[in-house]
């Protein structure tokens, strides 16, 4: 059985469809969609402190986790944030019908397209929700006498103390279109390295506590770029 669907159908419909109050939802979903990204990570972050030890005032998802979870609520954000973009202008009467026409001139609706939106937003979720288990579990925790580190979600957390850190080296170095890469990595007496920068943006809130617990630790400077700016300098290295 051959499939009806053609290109040059597909385009007819889209033109049908066009309407000026499309071309002006455009800008509200992306600031919806990335609200919602940052919402998702707030909370996903925020939700490290249920998981790591009691006495951590710092804990942060592995460089590896860091990507999968930034990656995953990305993903999520994206389906969320047109739900919402079309949920405001749903409100509108007037925008309202306007879409009711369009989408009723290719036997659809804007109702319909929501709920199959719907739909698709909450199978991604679980698809995705274990992934982001993985994001969430895999951390690193600072405390004042501790250093712990999960690798994975169900592995059980093991604590460093950080009388045993035997050396911390401080990197910076130039990352892609002109950014900075940073990393904090302690070496313990058993020459086990963990890297506590994790997601960079999270760690710069809790850099001067971490610095002030490694300070009498020794240090190794010699993986920061001479032309590091002050700026990522100080986020890990002491002053």
């Amino acid at each position: 059985m051959k499939a009806n669907w053609k290109p040059r159908d597909a385009f007819a419909r889209a033109r049908r469809r066009s309407t000026p109050w499309r071309l002006a939802m455009v800008p509200v979903m992306m600031v919806c969609i990335i609200a919602v990204f940052f919402s998702y990570q707030y909370l996903s972050l925020h939700a490290l402190s249920c998981l790591g030890p009691k006495d951590a005032f710092f804990c942060t998802p592995t460089h590896i986790a860091s990507i999968v979870l930034i990656l995953v609520l990305l993903v999520l954000a994206l389906p969320a944030g047109m739900i919402i973009t079309n949920g405001l202008f749903w409100l509108i009467r007037r925008v309202r019908n306007a879409l009711d026409r369009v989408e009723a001139s290719v036997e659809q609706s804007f109702s319909k397209a929501n709920t199959e939106l719907f739909k698709a937003f909450l199978a991604m979720t679980c698809v995705l929700l274990p992934i982001w288990v993985f994001g969430v579990g895999s951390i690193v925790c600072v405390s004042e006498t501790t250093i712990y580190k999960r690798s994975w979600p169900l592995a059980s957390i093991t604590g460093y103390p950080i009388s045993h850190i035997a050396k911390v080296v401080p990197m910076c170095s130039r990352g892609g279109r002109g950014g900075r890469n940073i990393a904090l990595m302690v070496t313990t007496d058993d020459g086990i390295s963990i890297d506590l920068v994790g997601l960079d943006i999270w760690y710069r809130s809790f850099s001067a506590n971490v610095l002030a617990v490694l300070q009498d630790r020794s240090w190794d400077y010699s993986e920061i770029a001479r032309n590091c700016p002050s700026t990522y300098r100080n986020l890990v290295a002491l002053p």
